[in-house]
């Protein structure tokens, strides 16, 4: 019998997202065949079926990519939060009258598209959460908490993919999540400070899998590209960026300034062609496009070094960044799928950690020397890390943990209900 599985909660025009995107494709297939019906409910899913054609998209229930002008005006007096909770009851009495076959009088309330998509969730076999890291209170998780609680009103099997989340203090948050996942069949995270933060709120630890990000299962479904020759014999470095709008406030001076050094170092002292490239850039219906963050750091640069630096503006989907990584001897990674990528293909990452998951990922890896907090010691520690990854050493240790993480990631197979 062919399963049906719907993906939540993901926000696939951030191509980070994408790739793990990819990694959750490639484990419903190998765990319920090629055949699985798969569908992504996503936060902008026609932006999202225009650049990724290879899932099927539709608009989440709980979040829409542009507001109406009710919605504008509730938002511009502060209560737009109530119109987002008469949304939920609304969909949740609709769906209601369709569990009890009263479909006719749920369109009453709603449209025929939205009637569609709550069927979808209603003979769903899975719904499975998206991996990454927007359960935290650095965002609004509301339409998160909601569509959890829809979903627990189908008869599907509910779980999240590996994630990083928390800390929670706010109570409402700590309560819906508390209820909500302790009626879950299958919690993943990827690190030991989010099992922690699921503890902390009440979930039994034995219910908690730590499991690696699902994007670094695709090497092991795909043929990934291998590093291309350097013909020129000159380093060759990438550098991903990204603005520090919700992370690390009063920092991004110190942050800009110090990735302007290194880069200045990498040119003068050892005479490296850098590039800016990030797994965040080119996408016109995103917030953010990284290009932008390079260029206020290149604006930095002295004129001798400029020449020897340039910023990349394309869009990149995840098999194509992939192609792009090896171009590259290392990167110096903020975006974290940035990192993820590279490493899976074999190119040393050294990473920025603007937020606790980079520490979390690199102390898994086993490789605690090669990231940095961004503090007054940022571009101490890089220019030390950029030193090591020519040893001996570095090469052998680093191949050892991207095998073995890359293996890990895959247990998730054992974990996801049959």
């Amino acid at each position: 019998m062919t399963k049906k599985v719907l993906i939540t909660n993901i926000v696939s025009l951030n191509p980070g997202d994408a790739a793990i995107l990819l990694g959750m494709k490639c484990l419903v297939e190998a765990k319920y065949g090629k055949d699985a019906e798969l569908i992504v409910y996503d936060r902008n899913a026609a932006a999202a079926q225009k650049y990724y054609d290879w899932c099927t998209f539709k608009q989440s229930l709980f979040a829409t990519p542009s507001p109406n002008a009710l919605e504008r005006w509730f938002e511009r007096i502060g209560y737009r939060h109530l119109i987002e909770r008469f949304n939920f009851y609304r969909l949740c009495f609709a769906q209601g009258l369709m569990k009890r076959e009263l479909g006719l009088l749920a369109r009453m309330f709603t449209s025929k598209a939205t009637c569609e998509k709550i069927d979808d969730y209603l003979s769903a076999d899975l719904i499975m959460c998206s991996g990454g890291t927007f359960l935290t209170e650095n965002y609004n998780i509301q339409s998160c908490l909601y569509d959890f609680r829809f979903s627990q009103h189908t008869d599907a099997k509910l779980g999240i993919f590996p994630q990083t989340l928390g800390p929670f203090k706010h109570p409402k948050n700590v309560q819906q999540l508390t209820a909500s996942f302790n009626d879950f069949d299958l919690l993943m995270v990827r690190d030991q400070a989010s099992k922690t933060h699921l503890t902390e709120i009440g979930i039994n630890e034995q219910r908690i899998h730590l499991v690696p990000d699902a994007a670094f299962c695709i090497g092991h479904f795909i043929t990934l590209p291998t590093r291309t020759p350097n013909a020129k014999d000159t380093m060759r470095v990438a550098v991903s960026v990204r603005p520090l709008k919700f992370f690390e406030d009063g920092k991004e001076e110190l942050y800009i300034n110090s990735i302007a050094q290194l880069v200045t170092d990498l040119v003068q002292q050892k005479q490296a062609e850098v590039s800016f490239l990030s797994t965040c850039q080119g996408i016109e219906e995103y917030w953010s496009s990284d290009d932008k963050m390079a260029d206020r750091i290149v604006d930095k640069l002295p004129a001798d070094v400029k020449s020897a630096v340039r910023v990349d503006r394309k869009f990149r989907a995840p098999l194509g960044f992939l192609q792009k990584c090896v171009e590259f001897d290392f990167i110096i990674a903020t975006r974290m799928h940035a990192a993820i990528m590279a490493i899976s293909c074999g190119i040393p990452a050294i990473a920025i950690a603007y937020e606790f998951k980079i520490a979390e990922l690199y102390k898994n890896l086993g490789l605690q020397d090669f990231y940095t907090d961004i503090d007054n010691n940022m571009l101490q520690k890089l220019s030390a890390a950029v030193d090591k990854i020519f040893t001996p050493e570095f090469e052998q240790d680093f191949d050892a943990s991207r095998l073995a993480i890359t293996q890990k990631s895959l247990t998730a197979l054992q974990y996801m209900p049959d």
